[in-house]
């Protein structure tokens, strides 16, 4: 069994594994996505990382209340 120390020092590397594939994706296909903090944000299909805020419109859309009819 792994100690504690040996676990985290994988997860380090593991997290900085991650920020440099994000870093280096063009983010050409994005989606809004509610978070796992509760949030709505643009998020990257390939990489997974968060973009920017969705306008209110944006949101609207993406909650369906843009597809009702007036």
């Amino acid at each position: 069994m792994k100690n504690i120390n040996d676990l985290t020092n994988q997860l380090k590397k593991v997290e900085k594994e991650i920020e440099e594939y994000q870093e280096e994706c063009k983010h050409e296909k994005q989606h809004i996505k509610t978070i796992s903090t509760g949030k709505t944000r643009w998020v990257c299909d390939e990489c997974m990382k968060e973009l920017r805020i969705p306008s209110p419109n944006e949101i609207q859309q993406y909650l369906g209340e843009g597809k009702k009819i007036p």
